[in-house]
């Protein structure tokens, strides 16, 4: 029978290749998934089992509910210099839902979409499924930093979205808020969409700049995507969201309703007590810097040459200098170091960069002292 052939030439991504090897072997630690080990708030918990067993659970407003919709618009105004109504948000089946329901909504046959490398994993595919052509920046040789400048010089007529993740998965890293004013500027007068995708923006070890801040210059072209997968370690919820201005927010629900109908009214329950009384996760963030910094300094030790991460929980490693990993592609090395040794990791092809690994940072300390004994004796050091 006929299969989509855009369906049936999309793989299933390496992180869940890998995760789902790791289940045949015993003993593992899984660095693969960005699957937070921090629980979700109690306060979330306790209002989901309240309003499960004492609330007659309906479909959702398509689009999702006022009071939430609301509350997420004084979250970025408050935390990230937005200045957003309700009338800007739609929450979504987690943040996937809302990438896809956007592109689904702005991209057509033949449309580029631009995004620098190390580049998340689901942006190419979704593109594809659009009739879209996904075209990757090779940053490489400027350390991995996106400049105006450079992005500029991959701008074709074709091109109608860019997407930059801040911070980005998987390695860290933030955009300099002097480069973020310049690709605004850029951008300000030209017909083309910019999605930022700041999933990971309550995950911050520093100052952290939204370009919700460049409202105002970029009101038509601007979608802000998050949600609370990685903030309060909602995974199983999935509930996301997505800002963005009106008009353009009314074409994606359409896309939405008919994708999903409406989001889990329990899981935006969840979300509504998350940002009404944990919103701050300054706690948090320190937890994951303390690991991360932890976790990078060992890796240095080895000669693995980290991008300096600034949030999220990853870590993103070049290994070209070490002697004894230097000739292998990274998806052979991170399936030979789990084979060899339990420790499941991302090959950095799958970011669309060789010669890279992503480690998901998502455990205590004792747990990542095991995994460096581990990376150390496969290196034989």
């Amino acid at each position: 029978m006929y299969i989509n052939k855009t369906v049936k030439e999309i793989q299933i991504s390496d992180i869940r290749k890998i995760y789902e090897k790791m289940q045949t072997y015993e003993n593992t630690i899984n660095m693969s998934l960005g699957e937070p080990d921090i629980d979700v708030p109690e306060e979330v918990k306790k209002a989901v089992a309240h309003h499960a067993v004492n609330t007659r659970i309906k479909y959702s407003p398509v689009g999702g509910m006022p009071e939430l919709r609301q509350k997420i618009a004084d979250f970025y105004n408050e935390n990230f210099s937005g200045k957003f109504s309700a009338d800007n948000v739609l929450v979504t089946v987690g943040s996937t839902e809302g990438l896809g329901s956007v592109m689904k909504a702005i991209i057509a046959d033949g449309d580029e979409v631009l995004m620098p490398t190390p580049a998340y994993v689901g942006y190419g595919s979704l593109i594809k499924l659009t009739g879209g052509t996904p075209k990757y920046i090779d940053l490489r040789e400027n350390e991995f930093k996106l400049t105006a400048e450079i992005l500029e010089k991959h701008i074709t007529p074709k091109t109608k979205l860019v997407i930059l993740t801040n911070p980005n998965n998987p390695s860290g890293t933030t955009l300099p808020k002097e480069e973020m004013e310049k690709i605004a500027a850029l951008l300000k007068d030209k017909e083309i969409y910019l999605l930022s995708d700041e999933i990971y923006a309550s995950i911050v070890f520093e100052e952290y700049t939204s370009f919700a801040e460049y409202w105002e210059k970029l009101e038509k072209k601007l979608i802000v995507v998050s949600g609370f997968s990685k903030s309060h370690s909602m995974t199983g919820y999935r509930i996301g969201y997505i800002i963005t201005n009106p008009d353009l927010q009314l074409q994606v629900k359409k896309v939405s309703q008919y994708n999903v109908t409406s989001t889990s009214t329990l899981s935006q329950y969840g979300a509504l007590v998350a940002l009404e009384k944990c919103s701050d996760r300054k706690e948090v963030s320190e937890i994951y810097r303390k690991r991360v910094e932890y976790f990078k300094n060992e890796l240095e030790k080895m000669r693995f040459k980290c991008l300096e991460p600034k949030g999220a929980f990853y870590i993103f490693a070049g290994y070209e200098n070490i002697d004894r990993l230097k000739n292998m592609k990274s998806l052979d090395f991170a399936l030979d170091l789990l084979e060899k040794t339990g420790l499941a990791i991302v090959p950095g092809s799958t970011f669309q960069v060789e010669g890279y690994v992503r480690f998901s940072i998502v455990h205590d300390i004792p747990v990542l002292e095991e995994a460096i004994g581990r990376l150390k004796k496969y290196m034989n050091l």
